[in-house]
């Protein structure tokens, strides 16, 4: 088990992804709502690189007066603010790197589709999944 999917398992309290192609529905990405793929090792490590070594988003995570989280394409987290490390429990930043927003706020939903959080059926009804690439 890689360290990403260790990280996952455990903030999904032991239960494991889903990952049977059993009950897809969506014809286009293979699940409920959003597509499965997450970024390998190397992009994952990239994209926390850029989003740490951009002023912008430097700026914005220390300036909004709230919780606020850094998505990859893949919506796994790559940067947050201290706010949203209290909100969800974690001491080290680098607990929620690679996780996306379901599994690192340990949604009861995050584990039942194909690809974790964004894939399953409750899905369709969550705010989370939903940045720009949504159709």
């Amino acid at each position: 088990m890689d360290q990403l999917t260790a990280r996952v398992v455990r903030r999904a309290g032991g239960r494991s992804l889903n990952l049977t192609k059993a009950m897809l529905t969506d014809q286009e990405h293979g699940t409920y709502f959003a597509p499965p793929e997450r970024a390998d090792a190397d992009a994952l490590k990239a994209s926390i690189k850029l989003a740490s070594h951009s002023p912008v988003v430097s700026c914005l995570l220390e300036s909004v007066n709230g919780s606020l989280a850094v998505l990859n394409e893949q919506r796994q987290i790559v940067a947050l603010n201290d706010a949203m490390a209290r909100k969800l429990g974690i001491g080290n930043q680098l607990e929620a790197w690679g996780l996306r927003p379901g599994e690192a706020f340990q949604c009861v939903h995050a584990c039942k589709g194909p690809g974790g959080c964004g894939t399953g059926k409750a899905c369709r009804n969550c705010g989370g999944p939903s940045p720009p690439w949504r159709p």
